[in-house]
């Protein structure tokens, strides 16, 4: 939605989900580099709680775009691309021969010269792109080019989790709460760091998008249009009108609406498990209360039942490209959760590295802290 609400404005291009292999391959290099040795398919990782993956998560914030990009890579990702962006930028595969350089930023150089090429208007002032849980690369986009924008969208978790359950495609719930932690926590430092990040709440967008739209042009220095706020005038990346996407039944969300959805809001409420909500709040209530979500558990309760420690995800609905990424032994993830919880709780002095592994970046350690109240 929020790509589609910029691309309307005239002033602004911007592609949908059209380049993902290209963090994937970044990952991999600096994973070879560090630790000899990376797993070329696997997700990015949310960081946490592992000393290796903290330790490239580290590197990857220490780097730059300059890194070189092997020359038979380029084949590769132009392959995987085109695999990648049908569903959601089709009309980028027709060009990806022109995807190349020497070096990643060079990479990316070409990327966005392709979405200008293809989805591009005359006087665009802004051209980017979307992509999901690739925040971890902001600080590169940031020193790729002076000024450079980035915007972070952040939804409710308890949201983000219904709409994958309900999708029938799931994903380990641990592996849910980390992500979405670590979306939250980046959002949130780089916002805090520069003036050239923004945070954006998924809520704010759907009940008032014309604030938010608004405030969206101010911070990237374009005139704002009526069309910003009118779903009928979206376009999806084949150049066709635009249709919600939706995990839920058809018959709670009717094909080809054209409008903003505040029913999406509470969906969670109907959807989810007592236990899973529970879970969810528990995990992520730091992160929450930063952002404003309410938990609607007893978090003090919660911490001192067995019975968190009897979840399991179920293998049935486990989305394919997953499942070599979705065993874990939640027991033992849920007590590491609960060990952490209590040492932001009480806030206990802690070496730089020991608060990076429990919130990525030291001082958010003490931020999340502060929302001790209440718990």
């Amino acid at each position: 939605m929020l790509a589609r609400m910029l691309h309307a404005n005239p002033n602004i291009v911007c592609a949908s989900d059209p380049f993902a292999p290209i963090f994937k391959s970044y990952r991999n290099v600096v994973s070879t580099d560090l630790n000899g040795f990376c797993d070329p398919d696997a997700p990015l990782h949310d960081y946490y709680l592992d000393r290796v993956q903290n330790a490239l998560f580290q590197e990857i914030q220490k780097r730059g775009f300059a890194q070189p990009v092997a020359t038979d890579e380029v084949a590769v990702l132009r392959e995987r691309i085109k695999h990648h962006c049908p569903p959601y930028s089709p009309l980028i595969v027709p060009h990806l021969a022109e995807l190349g350089g020497e070096t990643y930023a060079e990479l990316f150089g070409s990327a966005l010269d392709i979405i200008r090429k293809v989805y591009g208007k005359q006087g665009a002032k802004a051209v980017g792109f979307k992509e999901v849980w690739i925040d971890e690369f902001t600080p590169l986009f940031r020193k790729l080019n002076p000024g450079n924008k980035i915007i972070h969208l952040v939804r409710d978790p308890r949201s983000v989790v219904a709409s994958n359950f309900a999708s029938g495609s799931t994903y380990p719930l641990i592996f849910l709460i980390r992500q979405w932690r670590k979306i939250v926590t980046l959002a949130w430092h780089n916002a805090d760091y520069s003036a050239d990040v923004k945070l954006v709440r998924f809520e704010d967008l759907l009940s008032d998008p014309e604030t938010v739209a608004k405030e969206l042009c101010e911070f990237l220095e374009v005139d704002f249009h009526e069309n910003m706020t009118d779903p009928s005038s979206y376009t999806d990346g084949a150049g066709q009108p635009w249709r919600q996407n939706t995990s839920y039944r058809k018959e709670d969300k009717p094909e080809g609406e054209r409008r903003f959805n505040m029913t999406a809001l509470e969906k969670w409420n109907q959807v989810l498990s007592d236990d899973v909500i529970t879970l969810i709040e528990l995990f992520c209530n730091w992160e929450m209360a930063l952002l404003g979500y309410e938990a609607v558990s007893d978090i003090k309760e919660a911490r001192r039942s067995p019975e968190i420690l009897d979840y399991e995800d179920d293998p049935t609905t486990c989305a394919e490209w997953i499942k070599p990424y979705a065993t874990y032994n939640n027991i033992k993830e849920i007590l590491a959760e609960l060990q952490r919880f209590a040492l932001i709780e009480s806030q206990q002095v802690l070496s730089q590295q020991s608060k990076q592994l429990l919130t990525l970046e030291p001082g958010m350690f003490e931020v999340l802290g502060r929302q001790r109240s209440g718990v």
